[in-house]
């Protein structure tokens, strides 16, 4: 590949520029040869049980990768326009990957008109609005500890540190509706515990509905003793 550090400023961002078009040309060529492939069932003489797993197994996609690519490769071959949306760049990949399970011929032309131009973020509360979910109930998982890494396990050369500990899980945060969200959180076990002690004064009182369903113990928790 050719070094760009001769490159005028102007001339990187064209090349720039013109290579995301040509992405976005590149991967709706493939979903449209995907579609074809599987019309045709061809999978089947590569030894491969299904679409996905010949995305796996003989393209060398990852799971998560193979899946959205069938899931948009089936949505195409519903809506051919699709095709059109992701190749202008207009909706991307995981955009349409999240729209899948929503389309309709009722729908599809007012969601995709809305999708356009839309983050991840933004496609997600769109699909709360046009689509929204109950409430979840409450839950409080245990998860295990993470082992902590000693002193002596981490100087060069010392002991056998083994693998690296696995990193908490990130917070995760899901629209279920306009008006509540899904949270996900990895908490300490004194927030636990605050967080059940204001559970347990409001259940003595009317509550305000809050996130998804949970009780509004913001105040409550502050207010409960440590």
């Amino acid at each position: 590949m050719q070094a760009l550090s001769s490159v005028s400023d102007r001339d990187l961002r064209q090349r720039l520029s013109a290579a995301v078009s040509s992405e976005r040309l590149a991967s709706a060529d493939v979903i449209f040869h995907l579609a074809e492939l599987d019309r045709r069932r061809l999978y089947l003489e590569e030894a491969c049980s299904s679409l996905f797993a010949y995305c796996v197994e003989r393209l060398s996609y990852s799971e998560d990768g193979a899946n959205k690519r069938v899931r948009v490769t089936r949505l195409v071959q519903r809506f051919p326009q699709v095709l059109d949306e992701l190749a202008s760049g207009a909706i991307h990949l995981t955009g349409l990957f999240l729209l899948s399970g929503h389309l309709t011929e009722d729908n599809a032309e007012q969601v995709l008109a809305e999708a356009r131009g839309k983050s991840k973020r933004q496609i997600e509360e769109l699909i709360a609005r046009w689509f929204p979910r109950p409430d979840v109930a409450t839950t409080i998982t245990t998860v295990a500890p993470v082992p902590a890494q000693t002193e002596l396990s981490t100087m060069s050369g010392a002991g056998n540190p083994g693998p690296p500990p696995t990193p908490a899980p990130r917070a995760r945060l899901e629209p279920l509706s306009p008006a509540s969200v899904r949270l996900e959180l990895t908490a300490r076990a004194a927030f636990r515990d605050k967080l059940e002690q204001a559970q347990a004064l409001l259940s003595h009182k009317p509550t305000q509905r809050g996130w998804a369903g949970v009780p509004s113990v913001a105040s409550a928790a502050a207010a409960a003793p440590a």
